[in-house]
């Protein structure tokens, strides 16, 4: 066998003579995939569990529907072996409208919801900080008023 160094992940190549246990191989594999969850009432709560699922707000009807999705635990964020891993899990809705209220002592920007007929992934990028890709406002459009991008500071 042979060990390299990737993007900080250390990787076992086998060699041509080492077995290789396929089904396990492959398990282990879809573990990290998202799966589906069909969410039913207006309340729910997403926990560590939850990690890379997407949640499912599919109602056809012509009205729309309001839900709350609240952050519970304290186990979104975790060091392991001096690296910080963070939480991300998906929403897709229909006619629905989520409002996230986030865990203790969180924040999620730019904000906290999403609109219908949207897709959004909400991922947990410092112990105190949910940042939401996609999903649409709740106001007017999102805009920055100052970059300084074009100066060679990165922009946060």
């Amino acid at each position: 066998m042979t060990n390299h160094a990737t993007n900080d992940l250390t990787l076992t190549v086998p060699s041509y003579d080492d077995l290789v246990d396929i089904p396990l191989a492959f398990e282990n594999f879809t573990d990290g995939m998202p799966a589906g969850t069909s969410v039913v009432g207006s309340a729910t709560s997403v926990t560590s569990a939850d990690i890379n699922k997407i949640f499912n707000f599919d109602n056809t009807s012509a009205t729309r529907v309001e839900h709350t999705l609240t952050l519970t635990g304290s186990d979104f964020w975790k060091t392991i072996d001096g690296r910080d891993y963070g939480f991300q899990f998906g929403i897709s809705t229909a006619n629905d409208y989520v409002e996230i209220v986030a865990d203790a002592g969180s924040l999620i920007l730019p904000f906290p919801s999403v609109k219908e007929n949207s897709f959004a992934i909400v991922t947990r990028v410092s112990p105190t900080l949910w940042v939401i890709v996609g999903g649409g406002a709740d106001t007017s459009i999102f805009q920055l008023d100052v970059s300084l991008l074009g100066s060679g500071d990165y922009f946060a």
